[in-house]
């Protein structure tokens, strides 16, 4: 079973949770990026998942803290945090070392979209076949836009899913771009932390959500001077 995060920005109490749930179930972790940014512990976040992760990719915000994308093209608060957050050297050449996008046991990995690894976004039905029209493998994981979502090819056109919590998706015969979520910084309506579960034998998807300790990860937010606005968004899961 293959546990699969992304976008944890640096909510460290998000990100031992869902490893924690996980500890018995998953036999590989993968993150498809953004693990820092945003949160108060970026460099813990990091770290860790580099010790933890059999695939980890680097998003557009870890490519904004080891510098490859200017504070510039980022939104106010977001270029705030990453003003703020220091990370050492050792951190930068790891995160500089990582790709945005990997393909794995034929299923492509990215953490944007195909087209754009680092800055796409797949919202929509028409989004999402434009980006199976060119992925050469069969299933695709993504993130970026921090909702849980499934667009699924059966032949007949591309739709959308809003998954049910705990309910296994079989996949079997389809084409479909997987979206688990975000680890720390959900945007759905509902603050726990989401990441999804693959069975690659039985090719099916689940999608899980995981309570942690908000008011803590809010706390380190601001003590470590970060914009407000990131600590109260954790609440409302927006």
């Amino acid at each position: 079973m293959i546990q699969i995060i992304s976008d944890v920005h640096g909510n460290l109490q998000a990100l031992k949770a869902v490893l924690k749930k996980e500890r018995l179930t998953a036999d590989e972790l993968w993150c498809l990026g953004d693990t820092g940014g945003y949160g108060a512990d970026s460099r813990a976040c990091i770290n860790l998942l580099h010790t933890r992760s059999s695939i980890m990719l680097r998003g557009n915000h870890d490519a904004g803290l080891c510098g490859l994308e200017p504070p510039e093209h980022f939104s106010v608060h977001a270029r705030r945090a990453l003003e703020t957050i220091r990370i050492p050297a050792h951190t930068r050449e790891y995160l500089l070392s990582l790709t945005e996008s990997h393909i794995s046991r034929s299923i492509t990995l990215t953490h944007a979209s195909i087209s754009d690894p680092r800055w796409g976004y797949i919202l929509s039905p028409a989004a999402a076949a434009a980006e199976l029209a060119q992925m050469k493998t069969s299933l695709g994981f993504f993130a970026h836009t921090h909702l849980p979502r499934l667009f699924l090819d059966d032949g007949g056109g591309v739709r959308e899913i809003i998954p049910e919590e705990n309910s296994w998706i079989d996949l079997r015969g389809m084409r479909a771009l997987i979206n688990p979520g975000s680890t720390g910084q959900p945007r759905d309506g509902d603050p726990r932390a989401s990441y999804a579960m693959f069975d690659p034998e039985n090719r099916r998807i689940q999608f899980r959500r995981c309570s942690y300790n908000i008011a803590r990860a809010q706390k380190r937010i601001r003590r470590a001077g970060l914009p407000d606005f990131l600590a109260r968004r954790l609440d409302e899961g927006r």
